[in-house]
């Protein structure tokens, strides 16, 4: 107890240091705000974020149009893929474009586009997706990220929409 006399608390003291070469770039990837930032990373692949799709529940006879802005950390983007697979099919790979064709908006915004074609699901079958890019050095990225499988979601994705099913929830 607090007040026992043979209480003994002897507390220790550690301390560590680390080094950074100051002129080498990093990227943080975890926030430490108040706190150390430790060494970040000098090897990481393009960041692809704010990924969307449209419509957001499609009909049948619908495609998905996919986009995603890419971002260069250390090198120059080379390449973006859209993988996807209708239910537990093959996934199939297409490129993402920012040229301002097919479906892109506006070529070299950095924004990337790519369309999943319409008829690949039944109604009520899911499609799932997910990106990647890769840079000039070879370093990629993925979207969404899929580092810990027991915690991350694997894939973005959609229901193609069943107007067969009747109900007051929302579906």
């Amino acid at each position: 107890a607090a007040d026992d006399d043979d209480l003994l608390v002897l507390p220790m003291l550690e301390v560590g240091t680390l080094s950074a070469n100051l002129d080498q770039a990093r990227y943080f990837s975890v926030p430490s705000p108040g706190g150390p930032n430790g060494l970040g990373a000098d090897a990481v692949g393009p960041l692809i974020v704010d990924a969307s799709h449209s419509p957001n529940t499609p009909t049948e006879p619908e495609s998905i149009l996919v986009t995603a802005t890419v971002t260069e950390t250390f090198n120059s983007v080379t390449e973006v893929m859209l993988n996807y697979r209708p239910m537990y099919a093959d996934i199939v790979t297409v490129p993402m474009r920012d040229d301002g064709q097919g479906g892109d908006a506006t070529a070299g915004d950095g924004i990337y586009t790519a369309e999943i074609p319409a008829g690949i699901a039944q109604p009520g079958e899911m499609i799932r997706w997910y990106m990647t890019a890769k840079d000039a050095n070879g370093l990629s990225g993925r979207a969404p990220v899929f580092a810990n499988p027991a915690k991350d979601q694997e894939y973005f994705g959609t229901i193609v929409v069943d107007s067969s099913v009747q109900s007051n929830l929302p579906i």
